[in-house]
């Protein structure tokens, strides 16, 4: 399926041989592909100049992360920073993903198969630390030679529960833990930011929907279980999801970023334990792993720990 507004279908083609193509023709008057994660099942946008001009970079990067090819008919390159190519009469922009982001795979949930099923180390040990704290007060009351001595240890002990009782609440059921992949290719870098949710107890976890976000499942029953919703802004703009997490479920989510090629830094040898999940879903024969490095997700500004992977 092809979006067109402006620009010769025919001098296409040659992007898709042996395809027989759909054309959707687009209205360039108004806001042309607004929202842009709304246009993600397109296969190619072909444009002439005037409606290419109206396109910025987050709407160029949600399509070509979508694997969506890019077309623009001028005889000038469109201006920006992307490394656009010049075939026939028109200036091309694609990205062919790395990596496969269906909506049901339960392949992706691999990390979590070796995920602790308790409460995180730290806050097991403020428990510790607390129950410590406990036992020294109630053996100095328990010293106390006074008969308010017994009242003294009820209202230790209603006054631990109750300190017990606010800390478990204000504690946050959910365990998250994060993954970024750069695949380096020549003019082009995508970045997947992975992230993998877990709950201790039934809650609603909402994730920021800002960046081309997308959850993944890992069947039609937990789909079903997780009971998905997209919140989005007056103006149509996705802004969260919002999912009803139970205890022993699972979420993985995938922010897919492209953008012009940058040098990255790297800045330690892979961590073992990813090995697997990058063999099994990204490494090509060609592909070479550059090390470890830190990108930060556009979202939440959290720094990410990040596989470097060349692929020429």
């Amino acid at each position: 399926m092809i979006g067109v507004a402006g620009g010769d279908v025919e001098s296409a083609k040659a992007l898709f041989p042996r395809k027989s193509l759909i054309v959707l023709p687009l209205d360039s008057a108004g806001q042309l592909l607004s929202p842009a994660s709304a246009w993600e099942v397109l296969d190619g946008l072909l444009l002439g100049a005037p409606a290419a001009a109206q396109l910025d970079d987050g709407q160029i990067q949600t399509l070509l992360a979508a694997g969506t090819v890019i077309v623009v008919h001028s005889a000038n390159p469109p201006g920006g920073r992307w490394p656009w190519k010049r075939m026939g009469e028109n200036w091309v922009l694609r990205l062919e993903p790395a990596g496969s982001a269906p909506a049901l795979d339960g392949d992706v949930y691999g990390p979590t198969y070796s995920w602790d099923a308790g409460w995180p180390r730290a806050f097991r040990l403020e428990l510790l630390g607390g129950a410590c704290v406990f036992c020294i007060l109630a053996l100095a009351v328990s010293l106390w030679r006074s008969r308010y001595a017994v009242i003294g240890i009820v209202v230790l002990t209603a006054a631990g529960i109750g300190l017990l009782g606010v800390v478990y609440r204000l504690q946050s059921p959910v365990r998250t833990q994060r993954l970024g992949v750069a695949i380096r290719t020549p003019g082009l870098i995508q970045y997947d930011l992975w992230s993998w949710q877990s709950s201790m107890r039934e809650t609603l976890v909402s994730l920021p929907a800002a960046a081309p976000a997308h959850p993944i499942f890992g069947s039609l029953s937990q789909l079903q279980e997780l009971e998905p919703r997209m919140i989005c802004r007056s103006d149509g703009q996705p802004e969260r999801f919002v999912f009803r997490l139970k205890p022993g479920e699972s979420l993985a989510m995938l922010t897919r970023i492209v953008r012009p090629f940058v040098n990255l830094s790297i800045q330690q040898p892979v961590d073992p334990r990813w090995n697997a999940f990058i063999r099994d879903h990204y490494l090509r024969s060609t592909d070479q792993i550059e090390g470890q490095t830190v990108v930060q997700d556009p979202s939440s500004a959290e720094s990410i720990s990040t596989v470097v992977i060349d692929r020429r």
